[in-house]
């Protein structure tokens, strides 16, 4: 086999913009090393595709364990240098394998690259990002608070991966937020500061049943902050204040006025955070009639 890059995707009822993916890995200006195509127990298995001749492919299936462990049974079958993760409704433009082993090869001490999204109808362009030298600190805070880039944009080093680990199983929702932080703990990420991927939206993301995300969010910022307290406070995160990254996101909620999950999210919050008396109030607005909700959301600053 020829090539750096070992491409993994991991696969669950995909099979109507799979094809679109593979065909951005064979327009690649670059060759990968090969393509590891996981099938986490989809209802209706996957199939090769027809008449492909692109890099070389294998099709792995297995019982329906979620993405987190789909991509590390990739990362374990992987050989190539560098993994790039690629989700299967997504794809890329062609000079992104390029450009990432460029920027990888070219900084022996980055662990990992990753690019913008396109800004596009029907796409989601992440950011805003962080300029491309910004310290190791500053660029954790920004991840902390904001992840500003998918997973489909990120090509890590293998030898790093096999470092710290792969993705934590046990997450549905924050998993790879989780491994990046283990990853900076070993080296930096460097940016490619170009939009080369395109990050889908449809209707069956998972992402887009909100409490679902909210919940699997909470539960993923509570291992990290069990795990990572001393990292994240090192880089400018007050002690007392850990939680506020996903506070924010529930305001964010309340805020779109996505009243339903906001009043569920807001009790849950303030369960463990009594003393938080704006959140009491958000959600004490948040339990009247809509119509009232309406007037009055937006007075409390």
């Amino acid at each position: 086999m020829t090539g750096q890059t070992s491409v993994i995707i991991p696969c669950y009822r995909v099979q109507e913009f799979l094809a679109g993916a593979l065909e951005s890995i064979a327009r690649q200006t670059v060759s990968v090393r090969e393509v590891i195509l996981i099938d986490d127990g989809s209802p209706d298995p996957l199939s090769y595709p027809s008449g492909w001749n692109g890099p070389p492919l294998r099709l792995i299936r297995t019982a329906n364990r979620g993405q987190a462990a789909a991509r590390n049974l990739g990362i374990a079958e992987a050989t190539g240098e560098f993994i790039a993760f690629l989700d299967a409704d997504d794809v890329w433009e062609p000079r992104k394998i390029e450009r990432q082993e460029k920027a990888l090869t070219g900084c022996a001490k980055a662990v990992a690259c990753y690019t913008h999204c396109v800004d596009q109808p029907g796409f989601f362009a992440f950011g805003p990002y962080p300029p491309e030298n910004v310290s190791p600190e500053e660029f954790l805070l920004s991840l902390w608070y904001s992840l500003f880039f998918p997973t489909s944009t990120v090509m890590v080093r293998r030898q790093s991966l096999e470092q710290v680990g792969g993705f934590r199983e046990d997450l549905d929702y924050g998993e790879d937020i989780e491994l990046w932080l283990r990853l900076l703990t070993v080296g930096p990420f460097q940016q490619v500061a170009e939009p080369l991927c395109w990050y889908r939206q449809h209707a069956d993301q998972f992402t887009n049943n909100l409490l679902v995300k909210m919940k699997g969010s909470r539960r993923a910022r509570a291992v990290m902050i069990a795990l990572h307290a001393d990292q994240l406070v090192r880089a400018g995160v007050d002690p007392g204040k850990l939680w506020d990254a996903y506070r924010n996101d529930i305001l964010l909620v309340y805020y779109r006025r996505q009243f339903d999950a906001a009043r569920w999210l807001l009790l849950d919050y303030w369960i463990t955070h009594r003393r938080d008396f704006r959140v009491l109030a958000y959600l004490l607005i948040a339990l009247c009639p809509a119509t009232l909700v309406t007037a009055l959301r937006g007075r409390l600053q």
